[in-house]
């Protein structure tokens, strides 16, 4: 990994021409435009089929049944997705308090998108003092398509939940590792953010952390953690947490270790998945394509041979650059490749673009033509065209990648109860998975807790049903392969498109 500079401790803030206060009404616009752009269509989506709607299943069931260390799928315990609760419990409490709905569920994930980016701008705030970084950087992130879109900040998995933990964490070490004497509550936090990210993802939440401890030994700051018992009694708290959930989650229902080991740690980085294996440079190419302006980040290589003045945000670049490549090289080797596993890395990326935007304009010596900064020009012109290219994607190009017919289940059943029929059977065969799954519908399972939540009873079944359906009885499907089959038991019953129901009306 190549060092861009010597950072000094302390380090010197940068000289700025204004050192009030934060641009406080500009950060306000742009986390409100953030929870706009963010938000608006969280309701108007279907639930996913991966892996949203086996988590919204979790939870819908937990919902029902009690809050517990054990989540479960189809009211057993789930051994497939084996994922600490944390996730879970938030969305279910969601659900409890405000009742099932595709708003509801996606809450938690809005709210870490929302406090993932506001981390992102005070600590840039803090970093440099430059009005510029500190706006860029959010601005970068949420215009990033790997944060906005699929599995990330539109969605109810786990992946935006994780990046508000492991962003936290990562950002205060920053902080910590370069004061001699850290002050001992921020250590301990810092350890349950760390505790949090692993109780939402299990491995994955110290995975940005290896690249932290890479750092510190190259940088010589190692010799540090132990001139404080703080660091070693933050250790202890994160493994009290995690490894206690992980001892009392085996002893409630035996079997989940066996889970663990075989679809989060060796089985599949092993492995692999066969609808995941990539070439090695797929990650890279991913962050290129699903971060706002990510080519720039080649401007790292030329760094180390630029006189770049000692500052702490030039600093960062070094630090990140350590985070970054550790996670890119960590889970390049593993033999499944999934592009949402880098959506953590997103904003400290964020802020390592935006610091060098701001070394490149300062470079360039942009000077004022007639009324117009140029810099404020070149600037506005980025901005707008970003968000342009942005808003298209989320609203054009995003929403047919995983528009599939089993999430128009809801519809179906939306209808259906708006017409007065409340007892449906619902045929579906299942989808094709690499886990071997049989009959596997997710996405029609909570649907149907969900309508159940709301006094509709659906019956679920699969292609053997249909012989043994009853006179009068009505029947759904979202499967392709009984569409016709379900279309000729009688008038259609829906107008959702690619779904069938029907009553029954002979035989």
């Amino acid at each position: 990994m190549i060092s861009i500079v010597q950072a000094p401790s302390p380090a010197p803030i940068e000289t700025v021409r204004s050192r009030s206060s934060a641009p406080v009404l500009w950060g306000v616009a742009v986390l409100a435009l953030s929870a706009l752009f963010l938000g608006y269509d969280i309701g108007m989506r279907p639930i996913v089929l991966w892996d949203e709607s086996r988590v919204v299943s979790n939870a819908l069931e937990m919902s029902w049944s009690g809050f517990s260390l054990i989540t479960s799928y189809g009211f057993k315990p789930d051994l497939w997705n084996t994922k600490p609760p944390l996730l879970i419990w938030l969305i279910a409490g969601c659900v409890r308090l405000f009742g099932p709905s595709e708003w509801v569920v996606r809450t938690p994930s809005l709210l870490a998108a929302l406090g993932t980016t506001a981390m992102v701008m005070g600590f840039s705030w803090r970093l440099s003092h430059s009005r510029f970084v500190t706006l860029c950087a959010p601005i970068l992130l949420v215009l990033s398509p790997g944060f906005f879109g699929a599995h990330a900040g539109q969605s109810a998995d786990y992946e935006m939940l994780l990046c508000l933990f492991t962003t936290a964490y990562l950002l205060l070490l920053f902080k910590l590792l370069h004061q001699t004497r850290p002050k001992p509550g921020l250590v301990l936090l810092c350890g349950l953010l760390v505790a949090g990210a692993c109780l939402t993802k299990g491995v994955a939440g110290v995975m940005p952390g290896v690249g932290v401890a890479l750092y510190v030994v190259v940088r010589g700051r190692w010799p540090r953690l132990f001139r404080t018992p703080w660091y070693a009694l933050s250790g202890l708290l994160v493994a009290a947490l995690v490894g206690g959930f992980y001892v009392l989650r085996e002893r409630a229902a035996p079997g989940y270790w066996s889970g663990v080991m075989t679809y989060e740690l060796g089985g599949r980085y092993l492995h692999g998945m066969k609808s995941h294996v990539e070439p090695p440079y797929f990650y890279l190419e991913t962050i290129f394509a699903s971060l706002a302006l990510g080519p720039l980040l080649l401007a790292l290589l030329a760094a180390p041979w630029l006189r770049l003045p000692k500052m702490r945000s030039i600093a960062f670049l070094t630090y990140g650059g350590w985070v970054g490549a550790t996670m890119l090289s960590v889970f390049s080797l593993s033999q499944t490749k999934i592009f949402w596993y880098m959506v953590p890395i997103y904003p400290i990326l964020a802020i390592m673009l935006a610091i060098l935007c701001d070394r490149a304009l300062r470079l360039l010596k942009l000077s004022r033509a007639g009324p117009l900064d140029s810099r404020q020009l070149v600037v506005s012109v980025a901005t707008a065209l970003l968000a342009a290219s942005s808003v298209w994607t989320k609203s054009v190009a995003l929403p047919p990648v995983e528009d599939l017919p089993q999430g128009r289940y809801g519809e179906v059943f939306a209808e259906l109860n708006k017409a007065g029929i409340h007892w449906v059977r619902a045929i579906d065969g299942g989808v094709v998975n690499d886990d071997d799954l049989i009959d596997y519908t997710p996405q029609l399972h909570l649907y149907a807790l969900a309508w159940g939540g709301r006094g509709m009873h659906v019956k679920l079944g699969g292609s053997g049903d249909l012989a043994a359906l009853g006179r009068g009885e009505v029947v759904v499907t979202c499967d392709p392969q009984y569409l016709v089959a379900v279309r000729g038991l009688g008038a259609p019953l829906t107008r959702v498109k690619d779904c069938a129901a029907a009553t029954r009306s002979h035989g």
